[in-house]
């Protein structure tokens, strides 16, 4: 019979297991390395799409919020002077009556008709001069027109006529008032009277 090496056979053994070991490793390493990159690659594809989609909604959030930060800034400040304006509408209006931005000749001529008419006294009709003259102690904006007109009446009612003219809140200026007793009136008490009147607005 031929003779056995013991120790050849003792080597190949060993020689086998550490190519087995060996290739345990590498197929562990090729292991670790597919799942390393197969981790990567569904980090890159699947996590980072979610990681800025994330990182955008929290950009417009916050720009959200400055942008309802300013909003209700600008929301203070229209409530303001929404408050302001109803504060001064009653006296815009007031001066807007007393001196209005255009002439309004019809409600000049209504508004001396209604004071003659509460007065007691009657006017016919009311004359208009559209070029009194310039007043320079008005300035340049504040623009005038005249009412030149003769009434008959009793003395009370025409001192009642030129008082309550004076106080209408349109702004009236008597010029010139000539007063007189006319000689074919059947009452002695009636007196009449030439006057012109002054009107104001605001014109630019």
């Amino acid at each position: 019979m031929p003779k056995v090496d013991i120790n050849d056979r003792t080597s190949q053994l060993l020689e086998y297991v550490r190519r087995q070991q060996n290739n345990q490793k590498f197929m562990k390493s090729i292991e670790l390395g597919s799942t390393f990159f197969l981790i990567s690659f569904f980090i890159i594809v699947a996590i980072k799409p979610a990681v800025n989609t994330i990182f955008s909604l929290q950009g417009e959030i916050q720009s959200k919020k400055i942008l309802t930060k300013q909003m209700k800034g600008k929301i203070t400040n229209v409530i303001t002077a929404q408050e302001i304006f109803s504060q001064v509408q009653k006296n815009y209006l007031l001066v807007e009556s007393s001196l209005p931005n255009s002439p309004h000749y019809a409600h000049a001529a209504n508004q001396i008709l209604k004071t003659a008419s509460a007065s007691g006294v009657g006017i016919e009709k009311i004359p208009f001069n559209l070029s009194p003259g310039k007043d320079e102690s008005l300035g340049d904006n504040v623009k005038q027109f005249s009412h030149t007109f003769s009434l008959n009446s009793p003395f009370q009612n025409l001192l009642n006529f030129i008082n309550n003219l004076s106080n209408n809140r349109r702004i009236f200026k008597i010029n010139n008032i000539r007063l007189s007793t006319q000689e074919e009136s059947t009452s002695s008490a009636e007196i009449n009277l030439n006057m012109e009147v002054n009107t104001f607005y605001w014109g630019q």
